[in-house]
């Protein structure tokens, strides 16, 4: 099973790509083994969408680390890249945390999932703006595109 979890606020401008990216994965035909979620921005209550996972993909807006960060690019990360970009606090309640509570998930069901990331990077979340910046909705059909190639490269290696 592939799950595919996106996050961000579209209340919150760019940090409102992991639903314009949801939306358009919505329109496209998935097999039964690929489940499609938004998350909204409460990533803690995620861990019951990716029950029975052996593979989550993981979307969301990431604030640009530094000005060489082009806005709009998309980059894949590891868990573990993106906690150590992440200095957030356990009380934000993103993604990050969801990482990091994954490695002490009582029930230990999502230690054996691959996780993978792809975020997008925004300039900054612009708080009670609605729609998505020009940059961030350009980098739309090619964050789509690179989903739907990684999970068809899944689905081939599991076919054989």
């Amino acid at each position: 099973m592939i799950t595919v979890l996106c996050f961000g606020n579209e209340w919150h401008g760019d940090d409102g790509f992991g639903l314009a990216v949801y939306e358009e994965l919505q329109q496209l035909e998935w097999p039964s083994s690929v489940n499609l979620y938004f998350c909204g921005t409460n990533s803690l209550m995620a861990w019951h969408q990716m029950k029975g996972a052996s593979k989550v993909i993981i979307v969301d807006a990431e604030q640009a680390q530094s000005r060489e960060d082009e806005i709009g690019s998309l980059n894949w990360r590891s868990p573990e890249e993106l906690l150590a970009a992440s200095p957030r606090n356990l009380h934000d309640g993103g993604v990050e945390e969801m990482l990091r509570h994954q490695r002490i998930d009582l029930d230990n069901t999502h230690h054996s999932t691959l996780f993978t990331i792809l975020t997008v990077n925004i300039e900054t979340i612009s708080a009670f703006s609605q729609g998505l910046s020009p940059a961030i909705q350009r980098s739309v059909p090619d964050a789509v595109n690179q989903i739907v190639e990684r999970i068809d490269n899944w689905e081939a290696s599991y076919a054989c």
